[in-house]
């Protein structure tokens, strides 16, 4: 849900809103055959809402004011993308999932506990996504360009694509509202 109550209820000025539009997207999964990445259909991407509710996470002292007046279960501070102003505090609250970035148009997060990282070319337009594992790049459109393995990979894995969907989203959001209080802070643009 994305009321908004929670943005202006919270006395850090913690949450804010991420533009990204209604989407849906064709999502895809990757089997690792013979040194070669085949795509699998894995469903579809979807974002219901005109935008996203996000916390900034060195602004929370999780007080739970905002979760008094969500009307879902999980306060926004808790349920809704943490971002950090820098990997130094992102290291330092290890166990929880958040996002940097390490630089303007370079997106790196931890979901579930794992480490991602997202970046586009801004003149390009072509996303490298990498998760441990594998590099993968993308067209602006979603359509797979070229993966190489960074580590170990065992014949027929799955390189499930759910977090590049996610830090997709939230990126391309954040680059088209530049001029964001936020958005300003977190990607050091000027």
């Amino acid at each position: 849900i994305t009321c908004n109550k929670c943005i202006p209820v919270c006395p850090n000025a913690a949450n804010f809103s991420i533009p990204g539009g209604k989407q849906e997207v064709a999502a895809v999964r990757f089997r690792y055959q013979e040194g070669d990445f085949v795509p699998e259909e894995q469903g579809v991407f979807c974002l219901e809402q005109d935008h996203q509710i996000a916390n900034l996470a060195d602004f929370c002292n999780e007080c739970g004011d905002c979760d008094t007046y969500c009307p879902e279960h999980g306060g926004p501070y808790i349920e809704k993308p943490r971002f950090f102003s820098g990997e130094k505090t992102w290291r330092q609250f290890a166990d929880y999932d958040g996002f940097y970035f390490a630089d303007p148009f370079c997106l790196k997060g931890r979901i579930n506990g794992q480490e991602y990282l997202l970046a586009v070319n801004p003149i390009s337009k072509v996303y490298l996504f990498q998760d441990g594992r594998v590099e993968f790049l993308f067209e602006e459109d979603h359509r797979f360009i070229s993966g190489i393995e960074t580590g170990e990979i065992s014949e027929g894995a799955v390189i499930d694509m759910q977090a590049y969907y996610t830090m997709r989203a939230l990126l391309d959001g954040m680059l088209s509202a530049p001029e964001n209080y936020p958005v300003v802070l977190l990607r050091g643009a000027h």
